[in-house]
């Protein structure tokens, strides 16, 4: 979902409730996709600095999540906001990785802290040789950049496998869970992080 200032200030007071219910979710991130039109005007970071303020919610907590097509568009104001953003010591992810504008001055150019390797890499990958090849090398290309890599779309116990011998570091997919109603996610908190 694109944030807007209703959903920024959603996002942030549901962690902070989840973490006065359930200390171990102190440990979850939220993460909310940036849109182009986010970016605009420059007042961004200092929207999400007195959220967070006012919410009095730690700033790990939240994770903002950019597309590569976005990035190829980005003006200098926009890069100057994602920039003030890190600063903050917001984590910046770059979702669907590998999809229609791939270019690695991206991860270069712009201050990303990791990678949402694109679902269509997981699919099919015990039987693509290829594909597990291209998976291995962008994961050890990352972390020579010093990014986290999070893959998504898993669905099986053998894309989870193959994924955690390469050395990804994170996944996501229907293998994991469903989605889930905010309060079904809390319930089921304590059960996660025991796990």
């Amino acid at each position: 979902m694109p944030m807007d200032g209703w959903v920024l200030e959603e996002v942030c007071r549901q962690a902070k409730r989840w973490e006065r219910d359930y200390p171990c979710a102190s440990l979850v991130t939220m993460n909310v996709n940036l849109s182009p039109r986010n970016l605009k005007g420059g007042g961004l970071a200092r929207t999400i600095e007195e959220t967070l303020k006012r919410v009095a919610l730690k700033v790990r907590t939240l994770a903002l999540d950019i597309t590569e097509g976005f990035l190829l568009k980005a003006s200098e104001d926009q890069a100057r906001t994602l920039d003030a953003l890190k600063k903050m010591g917001i984590r910046l992810d770059l979702d669907d990785f590998g999809t229609g504008y791939s270019s690695l001055s991206y991860l270069k150019n712009f201050p990303v802290d990791g990678v949402k390797l694109d679902k269509s890499f997981v699919e099919g990958l015990a039987e693509d040789t290829t594909g597990m090849a291209l998976v291995r090398k962008i994961i050890e290309l990352c972390h020579t950049l010093g990014l986290e890599v999070l893959a998504e779309g898993i669905e099986t116990p053998e894309q989870a496998t193959l994924l955690k011998e390469m050395g990804c570091d994170l996944g996501q997919g229907y293998y994991f869970g469903r989605l889930l109603p905010s309060e079904e996610f809390a319930e089921r908190l304590p059960d996660v992080f025991l796990a």
